[in-house]
């Protein structure tokens, strides 16, 4: 094993955590963007976009170790 890693799976190292909380910041400022837009109402954009960030938001903090937002 190389520095910063501690297993053989795809989320047992520094580097791809790095890269799930990059994944990370990016939804949530997404999800950010949205509400501050004063857009609050899940219109077709919400639908198609804020809900399923919030869903990979969940998945990445249950199966990737992803910190909550």
């Amino acid at each position: 094993m190389t520095i910063g890693t501690w297993g053989s799976g795809n989320f047992e190292s520094d580097g791809a955590l790095d890269f799930v909380g990059e994944l990370s910041n990016q939804l949530v400022e997404k999800i950010e963007t949205y509400f501050s837009d004063n857009r609050a109402n899940l219109d077709e954009e919400g639908e198609a976009v804020v809900m399923p960030s919030v869903q990979i938001l969940s998945i990445l903090h249950e199966k990737c170790d992803a910190a909550p937002p």
